[in-house]
């Protein structure tokens, strides 16, 4: 055990289980690691003061985004649904937070994977995000072939233990639908090539 006095004159008691030598004066933020440390093993109050940090968080359609999410879904629009192929395209809207309490810096945001090419970031979000600030982002799925097709959506950022925030994405491309046929005779309507059709008559 130790006893002693405390900086502001009190008789101090209690056990030592570390005890940590500097052979310098520490700085504050060096005093604040410490701090930290202590707290974080032993659970003993101290002065620490956490410096300030941003803090990033993803939602999709409202609902939050885990960090290295592996399995796409249509409640956090992670899932882009169908789009027919060729020709259609699905957009969605997804949320950059910033719940911290300092400037969380973007550095981009990029797609890889087998199909990355299909999803393409179509409107870039601001940044930096101030401090419980948000932004948003677009994503462009544009399926090049039938089926299945999968991604990783990756965000570059300066949070200190969620650089790179990553989540899988996926989407699936569907034929045009049976039935639909579209008649057009040139020898009635007395079209010419490259001309453009302002009425339609319907032969069904």
């Amino acid at each position: 055990s130790l006893n002693g006095y405390s900086p502001s004159g009190e008789r101090s008691d209690c056990d030592v289980a570390e005890v940590i030598i500097f052979n310098r004066v520490l700085s504050e933020g060096e005093l604040n690691q410490v701090g930290y440390y202590l707290e974080d093993k032993y659970g003993v109050p101290t002065d620490y003061t956490p410096p300030p940090s941003p803090e990033i968080n993803v939602k999709g359609n409202g609902v939050n985004i885990s960090d290295g999410e592996l399995t796409p879904s249509p409640a956090d629009h992670t899932d882009f649904g169908a789009a027919i192929e060729p020709g259609g395209q699905v957009v969605r809207t997804f949320t950059i937070e910033n719940t911290g309490n300092a400037a969380l810096n973007l550095s981009g945001i990029t797609t890889s994977g087998v199909h990355a090419a299909d999803f393409t970031v179509t409107l870039a979000p601001v940044s930096p995000i101030a401090a419980l600030g948000s932004t948003t982002f677009e994503v462009t799925f544009d399926p090049a072939a039938l089926g299945s097709r999968t991604a990783t959506l990756t965000i570059a950022n300066d949070d200190s233990d969620e650089n790179q925030y990553d989540f899988a994405i996926q989407g699936s491309g569907s034929p045009l639908p049976s039935g639909l046929v579209l008649w057009l005779d040139a020898n009635q309507l007395g079209l010419i090539d490259g001309n453009s059709v302002s009425s339609f008559t319907d032969m069904s």
